[in-house]
């Protein structure tokens, strides 16, 4: 069993909004918000109280990817579509116009960036010329979250219509599916061949791919309300859930056992939803932001 204690270091408050959004940043310790006000802060765990604001866009922002190879932060900025913000310069150099939704989910694999919207559509786009490829509906619900299997070339996409879909890339074509969750899933990872889960029934769910088709390997009744975001501190062999219920969780595994809480009673936590997570492994620190329109950062310290 790992052997840790979790204490509060920081807090960050700037925003207007709630906060949905965090990604690690270019240098060692800094990190990037945005939420519901469209305000991206640059942050330092160094220095908490002096956040940088980087951009102000016109709506609200879910999620952000920092593009190290290029230095550029990419902005999916819902009804509007993707932005793509030099840091060096703090411009916008390009964009791709995406009207009408708003966008879950932002990631990047070798080759393309993948969006995920509120049209229950995924979005390929060519990291080479930063072209729109391929837009393909798979719900009338929302798509909320994607993790990639790299080594299959597949996406495990998790949607409001509480269906887990294996899609296959480029191509976008889907693969397989089963209705996963009773209500809409937030949040999947993907650790070696394991999938996991999360979703606003409060579950933790690990799933493994046998002939390409989901097989439920475990489920967890996490949370008392909906599970926003779950991460993976791979070192330690971690994952850590965040909740509507205002609470924060880490998990070992493989078999999920529940290690630590963390809450307002206790920690100091977030008295609101806490929305979203992010591990910073060179500091060993955790950062959470939630409706409350605050972000904390924790520091991890561990016996083991």
């Amino acid at each position: 069993m790992v052997e840790f204690e979790i204490n509060k270091i920081g807090n960050c408050s700037g925003h207007k909004g709630s906060v949905f959004a965090l990604i690690k940043g270019l240098n060692a310790g800094s990190f990037y918000s945005s939420g519901e006000d469209g305000l991206i802060v640059e942050w330092s765990v160094n220095e908490p109280d002096l956040g940088k604001p980087i951009a102000q866009m016109k709506n609200s922002v879910y999620s952000l990817l920092c593009w190290t190879e290029k230095s550029y932060l990419v902005v999916a900025q819902n009804f509007s579509g993707l932005h793509f913000i030099d840091l060096k310069s703090n411009q916008e150099i390009h964009a791709i116009s995406i009207p009408d939704v708003r966008f879950f989910d932002l990631i990047e694999t070798n080759d393309f960036f993948l969006l995920a919207d509120s049209d229950g559509r995924i979005h390929l786009i060519n990291k080479s010329d930063l072209s729109l490829v391929k837009t393909k509906r798979f719900s009338d619900k929302s798509a909320r979250s994607i993790s990639i299997l790299e080594s299959k070339k597949e996406a495990v996409v998790g949607f409001s219509d509480n269906f887990l879909r294996l899609i296959s890339l480029p191509d976008l074509n889907e693969k397989s599916s089963i209705e996963g969750h009773q209500n809409s899933i937030f949040s999947t990872l993907v650790i070696e061949e394991d999938i996991y889960s999360v979703a606003r029934d409060a579950k933790i769910k690990k799933w493994v791919l046998e002939a390409e088709e989901f097989t439920e390997e475990n489920s967890v009744p996490a949370h008392l309300f909906a599970i926003n975001k779950i991460i993976y501190i791979a070192k330690k062999k971690l994952i850590v859930s965040c909740s509507m219920d205002k609470s924060i969780k880490i998990w070992q595994l493989p078999d999920l056992k529940l290690l630590k809480v963390i809450n307002k009673a206790k920690n100091a936590a977030h008295g609101t939803s806490i929305n979203t997570l992010l591990w910073l492994e060179d500091e060993q620190m955790l950062i959470s932001g939630g409706d409350d329109k605050n972000i904390s950062i924790w520091k991890l310290f561990s016996n083991s």
